[in-house]
Formats: structure tokens, sequence, C-alpha cells
């Protein structure tokens, strides 16, 4: 073994100013630079991570949810001319649909009036899609009930 002396006089003649190390690392000053690299990467790994996820999900909102599906805008089509056109439901007691704009302005115009509620026994007959037997005092509320149906029927 060649000792520090010996070490040291190898050395002194190629480079007077280069020594060798004397005292021990700071084990203390290690370990707390590690853990903060640490700390940092996982930060870094988190953020990264995060970010993937974002720009993910937004490529996924703008190539998939914002195209319509055909099925779908056939749907689409298919509910709004049912609720813009007038058509008969049943012809023969004067049954008729409405648009949906002229049905709201209806409702609004009547929406002031009060109404008189239609006996359950009318309302099951109507549900059945069997004739009511209207009496006099029944016939008002029916007609005040099914204006948003059969009044509009031009």
């Amino acid at each position: 073994m060649v000792t520090e002396q010996a070490h040291h006089e190898v050395h002194v003649g190629e480079h007077a100013e280069i020594d060798y190390e004397r005292q021990d690392p700071n084990s203390v000053e290690i370990i707390v630079l590690t853990v903060l690299g640490a700390i940092v990467l996982y930060g870094v790994i988190v953020g990264l991570e995060f970010y993937y996820n974002v720009v993910n999900e937004r490529l996924i909102e703008t190539k998939i949810y914002s195209t319509v599906p055909t099925q779908l805008r056939e749907l689409r089509s298919r509910e709004d001319e049912a609720l813009s056109k007038y058509k008969y439901i049943d012809e023969s007691r004067g049954i008729v649909q409405i648009p949906i704009d002229r049905a709201i302005e209806l409702l609004v115009k009547e929406g002031d009036k009060p109404r008189e509620a239609v006996p359950v026994a009318i309302a099951d007959a109507i549900a059945s899609g069997q004739q009511p037997v209207l009496t006099s005092s029944s016939q008002s509320g029916m007609a005040a009930s099914s204006s948003g149906q059969a009044g509009a029927g031009r």
C-alpha cells in the first residue's frame, strides 16, 4: 500500500496544486439533496401526467364529441319536424297536433283564464281512446283542458 506521504510525493512533482480529499462527505447534505431531488422528480412526473390527461381529454372531446353521429342528426330532424307541423291525430274526433311554438302562444294567452279540472273518468276515457260521456258541467272543463290539442286545428 502506498502511504499518504508517498502518494502525496508522487503527485507533487507533476501537479503541485492537486491534492486529495481530506474529509468524509457530508452524509446529511447528500440525503437532503437526494430527498429534494426525488420530490422534484415526483412533482415533474405528476405534472406531466396531469398535462397528458388534460390534453388527451381535449383531443377526445374535439374528435369524438364534436361530430354529431348520423343517427342523432336524423332523430333530431324527425323531432324538429314533429314539433313544427300541423297534423291530425284523430280526424274523426277533431284532435290535431299543432306546432310547439303555436301551442306555447295559445297557452300564454289562455294562461290567465281559470280552468276547471277534468274529471278522472273523462281523462281515463280519453287515455283509453273511448269517447267520454260529457255532461254540461264537464264540457267546459273538457274544452278548457283540451284547447291546446283541438283548439287550433285551422
